[in-house]
């Protein structure tokens, strides 16, 4: 009990610093990182200070702890098409970090030290870390399927990711040293495990288990390897874990419905539906806001959308994609 008030304690200070910033005059100390037209941009996270910070670039995500650096994939012809780069917080001196082809996806170690990734060197895509001075590359997995979408826990010692070896995917998790590799899917499944996201505390993942026509969010400690789940029916997508809540995505026809979990109380909170395309970046967030992306058409320009996931109120920040705040 004394735990759960210290989280909710905890909770409601870091609102409340958010609210007092964003007070002060106008502009906010938060900063947030996107993706615009192939480009790499920031600004405050009320949609103002926009500023360009790299010409050629994709998924930025910052740098964990002080934001001094942040990451971001170029794509270009050739190969390798797709590389890893990190740049300075205003965009200065980008340094390459792999002269390698890997997956779009990668994940800062909480240290800001190792960036995950899925590289392609024997053929098939396996996890790497690579030091983010580009001085080592050490590979984790080693396996003649696809492992893609590393996602490192806070604690630093695990990083979870997604394999083809079963016929389908499945989440696994394995040691930040490449040692105890682990499947944490059910053991015999039909359908896709995917879209892993770690609690605070590293004890848990929420996933996506796509099982016939619908898309379950739910579970698993990684100890036990004990699955709950969490949505029933329907479509569900992009888990994210938010303190003690989990936000997602929920779908119905062309509509959209934010939603939020509460892991202690089993309570779940609809926050804000978009009449509207939305485009499935992976959400990311603050203790006061979620940031989404919706598009009018499958084809049409993307927008940053900011919603108060816990009144719902939702603010258009402008044309972009791939939010990452700070």
């Amino acid at each position: 009990m004394n735990h759960m008030i210290s989280n909710r304690l905890l909770l409601l200070i870091s609102i409340l610093a958010v609210f007092i910033n964003a007070g002060c005059g106008g502009a906010t100390s938060q900063t947030l990182l996107y993706q615009l037209d192939h480009q790499i941009w920031k600004q405050y996270e009320d949609g103002t200070g926009k500023v360009l910070l790299i010409q050629n670039g994709e998924r930025p995500r910052w740098i964990p702890g002080t934001k001094t650096h942040f990451a971001y994939i170029e794509r270009k012809g050739g190969t390798p098409n797709v590389k890893l780069w990190v740049a300075d917080v205003d965009g200065k001196n980008p340094v390459a970090l792999t002269n390698f082809e890997i997956a779009s996806e990668y994940s800062w170690s909480p240290d800001g030290k190792w960036i995950a990734v899925s590289h392609t060197k024997d053929g098939n895509y396996e996890i790497y870390k690579i030091k983010t001075d580009g001085s080592q590359l050490i590979r984790l997995t080693n396996n003649p399927y696809t492992d893609r979408y590393p996602r490192w826990n806070l604690q630093g010692d695990k990083i979870a990711f997604v394999t083809n070896r079963s016929g389908h995917d499945d989440i696994f998790v394995i040691n930040a040293d490449g040692t105890g590799e682990k499947k944490l899917s059910e053991p015999s499944h039909i359908g896709d495990d995917d879209s892993p996201s770690w609690s605070f505390d590293g004890k848990k993942l929420a996933f996506v288990a796509k099982r016939g026509t619908d898309y379950h969010i739910k579970t698993v400690e990684v100890a036990s390897g004990k699955i709950d789940q969490i949505t029933q029916s329907g479509i569900n997508i992009l888990p994210h874990y938010e303190d003690i809540f989990i936000l997602y995505l929920t779908q119905l026809g062309t509509s959209y419905t934010l939603k939020r979990y509460d892991t202690q109380s089993g309570t779940t909170n609809s926050l804000v539906t978009y009449n509207t395309y939305t485009n499935a970046d992976v959400l990311t967030s603050n203790a006061a806001y979620v940031f989404t992306i919706r598009q009018n058409t499958s084809n049409g320009p993307s927008s940053i959308y900011r919603t108060q996931h816990y009144t719902g109120d939702t603010v258009d920040l402008g044309p972009g994609r791939e939010p990452d705040d700070w």
